[in-house]
């Protein structure tokens, strides 16, 4: 497949998206600590650290009723992580060099706190950086690791958390699929493959603080254009019709949010 350029993934710089990462890869590298490997059936550059808390960070009342935290399973051989706390691990891709699909839980300490993951390479440079507030209940999500043209290659993962954390890595090839008739469900940020064309959803959000942040951008899988948002809100509660910008028959979604529970219905 062709490279696909990109504008900034909402607010970081302008980078490129490459849907080579479909293909198998080869020469697993090792690494350390030595993780465990299942199997199961069941993308961004810089951007800034989550705000800090006001006094006031409650959630807001709303009649917006999002679905709880729904994606389709993840399948694909796996490498887990679990720590408790700031820790920064080595981690081993399943398939060599090829980008990777990070899947991630976060469990507040409490009731409220910040979290913050930062993959590096193997000489400590960043090449990726997302994170968010946990409040309340787990967090968890998905989010492409070397997915972009920027030349590197991540080594290690350093996870800023209230409390325990597990991560895992799967090939990139483990990005789950969604149609029309689906309906896809987050609290945090959440990657997926849409395959069809232009389509009316409803999009709903409650963010987990008084300010809440949420996008939604899509990705043609074949190059035949830039990046679209057809989500983009900085609002404590979002209800509202949008429309999938897909021009071609597969597109790369990344829904991004601070925080809260969200959901994308596709009639």
């Amino acid at each position: 497949m062709k490279r696909i350029k990109t504008w900034m993934l909402a607010i970081a710089a302008a980078i490129i998206f490459v849907p080579k990462l479909m293909k198998d890869g080869k020469d697993e590298p090792t690494a350390k600590p030595s993780p465990s490997t299942s199997t199961t059936t069941s993308p961004r550059s810089k951007s800034p650290d989550p705000h800090k808390p006001t006094d006031d960070e409650s959630t807001p009342a709303s009649t917006v009723a999002p679905s709880k935290p729904t994606r389709p399973a993840l399948t694909g051989t796996f490498k887990e992580y679990q720590g408790d706390g700031p820790q920064t691990i080595d981690i081993q891709k399943p398939q060599g060099s090829q980008p990777v699909l990070l899947y991630f839980e976060i469990n507040p300490a409490s009731n409220y706190g910040f979290f913050l993951v930062e993959a590096q390479d193997a000489g400590g440079s960043q090449t990726e950086r997302f994170g968010g507030v946990v409040k309340d209940e787990k967090t968890t999500g998905t989010f492409p690791l070397d997915a972009f043209a920027n030349g590197k290659q991540t080594a290690k993962i350093r996870v800023m958390a209230p409390g325990p954390w597990l991560i895992r890595v799967y090939p990139i090839s483990s990005i789950p699929t969604v149609s029309k008739g689906a309906t896809i469900a987050g609290n945090s940020y959440e990657t997926f493959l849409y395959r069809g064309g232009e389509a009316s959803a409803t999009f709903k959000y409650v963010g987990n603080t008084s300010k809440g942040r949420v996008t939604g951008t899509l990705w043609p899988t074949d190059g035949s254009s830039k990046a679209n948002s057809f989500i983009k809100e900085q609002k404590a509660a979002v209800e509202k019709d949008v429309t999938i910008p897909a021009k071609t028959g597969e597109s790369l979604v990344l829904i991004d949010t601070t925080g809260g529970n969200w959901s994308l219905e596709i009639p």
